[in-house]
């Protein structure tokens, strides 16, 4: 389980990482933000699955 739990948080970091280099690219701050918070709670629920 700790694995599959830092494999995810890794994951996350790295889809982070990438979002906020498109985040340059996208004017729009509330669709990154809209995104970037659904992403985190689609993992937290994979989490608790």
């Amino acid at each position: 389980m700790f694995l599959v739990v830092s494999y995810t948080q890794d994951i996350c970091i790295i889809i982070l990482w990438i979002l906020t280099k498109f985040d340059r690219v996208i004017t729009n701050k509330f669709f990154f933000h809209q995104l970037a918070s659904t992403l985190l709670l689609y993992i937290r629920r994979e989490l608790v699955y």
